[in-house]
């Protein structure tokens, strides 16, 4: 199908408690993989562009690829321009194709001009009916978003979607998640919030997480280093590969890693729900990840029940 528009998904996320994953993408490789990955589970799945991850491609070939290779499935695709810091960048993604956005202001900016900045933003986004994606820095309060600041920023800048820091860590480094914090900040702000840096948090408290309020959640660091790892393993064995070689390792690696990150965020909170959802969205490929999701559920409730 076309490229979605984020919008028409957001609120099934909200309502079913469970987590849109984006994950980040740099080449063909990484996008058919995820893509494919989805297909499989029959869940949707954001795309993420970082402008800082683009230098040897362009967002009209990035968008190019993205849009050929969701017209060939069946599962909704949205494409995500990922921490965009000025307006220009922002228009170009629009004119490209993409179906969401996200704004951060340059960080030596006031609490006040971010505010400003954010709203033009949210302006630019809206007349063009796209949400808007952002974040900002809290003023004294150890990297963590204050609650009333949070408020206060989503009320005057119109942003759709808060990316709050609570105890995230860029990279994949250890997280520990403030998920009071998270609760405060959905109750006060709210608004739809989105996870990033959450690699290295285990998923016992990503799904606590989710049910506390978080809509999307953003993958890149698991993805990156499985895809070198088994790089690396390949060209230990000897023999130089070729790169047509290199090219399927690479889109496996992600492939596997996709699957695992779309089962534990696109899993419903309820797994009745889940399951309608993914027979109606892929029935054809939906039974076997269904028959295990629902086979593991009863095997873990019978180890409870006897021990």
């Amino acid at each position: 199908m076309a490229l979605v528009n984020l919008r028409s998904l957001i609120d099934e996320a909200e309502t079913n408690k469970y987590a849109l994953a984006g994950f980040n993408i740099l080449n063909l490789e990484m996008t058919e993989g995820i893509v494919e990955a989805a297909q499989v589970l029959g869940v949707p799945v954001i795309l993420n562009v970082h402008p800082d991850q683009i230098i040897h491609t362009s967002l009209e070939m990035i968008a190019a690829n993205v849009t050929e290779i969701a017209c060939r499935v069946k599962i909704p695709v949205v494409l995500h321009l990922d921490y965009a810091n000025n307006f220009s960048l922002m228009r170009k993604a629009i004119s490209c194709g993409f179906t969401s956005l996200m704004f951060v202001a340059p960080a030596e900016l006031s609490f006040e001009e971010v505010i400003r900045e954010t709203r033009n933003a949210a302006e630019l986004s809206h007349s063009n009916d796209i949400l808007l994606e952002s974040e900002f820095k809290s003023e004294g309060n150890n990297d963590l978003t204050d609650p009333d600041q949070a408020e206060r920023f989503i009320r005057e800048t119109g942003v759709d979607i808060l990316s709050p820091q609570i105890g995230t860590s860029h990279g994949g480094g250890k997280a520990d998640l403030d998920l009071g914090l998270l609760k405060t900040i959905k109750q006060k702000a709210k608004c739809y919030i989105s996870l990033h840096g959450g690699s290295g948090v285990e998923d016992t408290i990503i799904r606590k997480a989710i049910g506390l309020g978080i809509n999307k959640a953003s993958v890149y660091s698991q993805i990156s280093k499985a895809a070198i790892g088994k790089i690396k393993e390949r060209l230990g064995n000897g023999d130089g590969p070729d790169m047509i070689e290199v090219s399927g390792i690479m889109k496996e690696a992600i492939k596997k890693v996709a699957l695992d990150r779309l089962s534990i965020l696109s899993m419903s909170s309820s797994p009745a729900e889940y399951s309608i959802n993914t027979l109606k969205r892929d029935p054809e490929n939906s039974i076997d990840i269904l028959t295990r999701d629902v086979t593991e559920r009863i095997l873990k409730k019978l180890k409870s029940e006897n021990q």
